[in-house]
């Protein structure tokens, strides 16, 4: 059966579980139960471009299977979870309900795949800047994210 969150609902559990401060280390490793997040980054936007979107990086370490089930950020007047399907042209994203975060795997939200698409972004995001991005997860709950706004995924450490 599918749970649907409707955006009401997902905007007062965000504004309580809202932190004061994210962490501002982009290289940072955020976790909730047994995920994962990190090497999240957001591409810029213009007043032209009021479209943008949030990549990461999701690591289920544990015995049992989560997913994606939205996202939110003040930034935006909107978020969802989208997907190139294979085959489609570039550009062609569609909504989807979640993002699978099987038991054990990392998924990587990457351009040209599944990624957190921000509609009519509120102010241009340019590079440099930082968005908080609220993540509910089906089973392990809710996390929010300090998402750098850059050009590419931070660099890793050797």
């Amino acid at each position: 059966m599918r749970r649907a969150v409707s955006f009401a609902t997902l905007v007062i559990v965000a504004a309580l579980a809202w932190p004061a401060s994210a962490p501002a280390d982009p290289a940072a490793v955020d976790r909730v139960g047994d995920l994962a997040v990190s090497s999240a980054w957001a591409a810029p936007t213009s007043l032209s471009r009021r479209a943008g979107s949030v990549y990461l990086t999701i690591a289920n370490t544990g015995p049992r299977d989560d997913q994606l089930i939205a996202a939110h950020t003040p930034a935006a007047e909107e978020s969802e979870l989208r997907s190139h399907r294979i085959g489609e042209v570039v550009g062609r994203a569609r909504r989807v309900a979640s993002v699978k975060l099987p038991a054990g795997k990392t998924i990587v939200l990457r351009p040209g795949g599944e990624h957190i698409a921000l509609i009519d972004v509120k102010t241009p995001q340019r590079m440099g800047d930082r968005l908080d991005v609220l993540l509910m997860f089906e089973k392990a709950g809710l996390l929010t994210i300090s998402v750098p706004v850059a050009a590419g995924p931070p660099a890793t450490s050797p």
